[in-house]
């Protein structure tokens, strides 16, 4: 998404991440400048594929989460931005519910969810169809209060991440 707005609205023709074009004449995507020179990081430089946390999410593969949040921590992401990734993927599947309800197009509903390949449109679909109006907004609620919790201390970054995870997948 970063990439297409600096492409298509900020004028920044030729825009992408340096780990795909290290050439690009506008990397708008980048490592800081101390991960320049790191050779190797936790998790076996274990590279995540497209959409792969939202997918084991939308499964429900709880073995898939806890290893990929394996890797995610060892290689360094904090606590914060790993809720905020599982906040948007449910949010994705209340967007897409609620697209579905109102009987928008699967083209056009797929175009507003920027997912265009079509196994995370089979997932994302399941777990539309998965999931229930109560149990989405349960779930979400329960994210805003987990976020809540963390920025507080409330809840442990680590642990109370994990079992967070555990919670919502069961």
């Amino acid at each position: 998404a970063v990439v297409e707005y600096a492409r298509n609205v900020a004028g920044m023709p030729g825009a992408n991440s340096s780990e795909f074009d290290q050439s690009t004449p506008y990397p708008v995507i980048d490592l800081l400048p101390e991960q320049k020179d790191v050779e190797a990081m936790g998790g076996g430089h274990r590279t995540l594929h497209f959409m792969e946390w939202e997918r084991a999410l939308w499964t429900r593969d709880r073995g898939k989460v806890l290893s990929l949040l394996g890797v995610l921590k060892a290689q360094g992401l904090p606590p914060e931005a790993l809720l905020s990734q599982t906040a948007r993927a449910y949010q994705k599947v209340l967007m897409g519910k609620a697209l579905k309800a109102e009987k928008v197009p699967p083209v056009e509903m797929w175009e507003r969810l920027w997912i265009r390949t079509r196994d995370p449109q089979r997932d994302l679909e399941q777990a539309i169809d998965r999931y229930g109006w109560d149990e989405l907004m349960g779930v979400l609620e329960t994210l805003a209060r987990a976020e809540a919790d963390l920025k507080t201390g409330r809840l442990d970054p680590d642990a109370g991440f994990t079992l967070l995870l555990l919670k919502l997948i069961p």
